[in-house]
């Protein structure tokens, strides 16, 4: 689970390295796989077009916390991870070099973006 100030590596093609979270778009005050968020950026790599503290939104497709299945299976992230969108609420980058969580392509707002991930896990 991901609060306010908590940082999340952006894992599209954009060459953002890490974002913080500003903003939690649900009613909860907290972001789990799926929710969006709006973050600012904190670190990116040369060359970039996106600069610092940038304000975008985001897609969280990973957390650290553990993630029950209905079959029973526990699983976790080493990282928390999040995907840049744009304002139309699509992809800033056009591929994910990640592992994604399945309960992540579950969800029907953001089911086209599975053509643009690498595996799902």
């Amino acid at each position: 689970m991901l609060i306010r100030r908590s940082r999340v590596r952006i894992i599209d093609n954009t060459r953002i390295k890490e974002a913080e979270i500003h903003h939690i778009y649900n009613k909860k005050a907290v972001a789990s796989v799926g929710d969006i968020v709006r973050v600012s950026i904190k670190s990116r790599l040369p060359k970039s077009k996106i600069s610092r503290k940038e304000v975008f939104k985001a897609l969280i497709t990973t957390v650290r916390s553990k993630i029950i299945r209905k079959n029973g299976l526990v699983i976790y992230s080493s990282l928390n991870t999040a995907i840049l969108l744009n304002k139309k609420m699509e992809m800033e980058g056009t591929k994910v070099d990640y592992p994604v969580f399945k309960e992540f392509n579950k969800s029907k707002q953001f089911g086209h973006f599975q053509k643009n991930m690498i595996k799902i896990v």
